[in-house]
């Protein structure tokens, strides 16, 4: 038997983590705003994720580049989720940097390597 320490994430639970949860914690954010009224979880709480979620995101893209690119059977969805995550943070940082910090526009920039990146390495296989 393997020992579980030697087990590796996999690359799905790590997009899901790294991309998924910022949003996930965004759309809190804007609920609690909504219902209670007031802001009662300060905006930098929701802001900060957002615009640092490309970073780790990227690193995982680079990381394991061809089991993004060549899903196996069980990942077939991977790169789709991957662009998803990708646009969705890309569009909000855009919206951070125009709106609230300068800083936003790496982590856009970032996200929009991954979307570019993924598209090129699906041209290249096609070819």
């Amino acid at each position: 038997m393997t020992d579980s320490a030697d087990r590796k994430p996999s690359t799905l639970t790590l997009v899901r983590i790294f991309g998924g949860v910022p949003l996930i914690w965004f759309a809190v954010y804007i609920a609690v705003e909504e219902f209670v009224g007031k802001q009662a979880i300060p905006y930098a709480a929701a802001a900060w994720p957002m615009m640092l979620a490309p970073i780790p995101l990227f690193w995982v893209f680079l990381k394991r580049k061809d089991e993004i690119r060549n899903p196996q059977d069980i990942f077939r969805r991977l790169s789709v989720t991957v662009e998803s995550l990708s646009g969705l943070l890309f569009l909000m940082n855009v919206v951070m940097a125009v709106g609230y910090v300068w800083f936003a526009a790496l982590p856009a920039a970032l996200s929009l390597a991954i979307l570019v990146g993924g598209r090129v390495g699906k041209r290249a296989r096609v070819r």
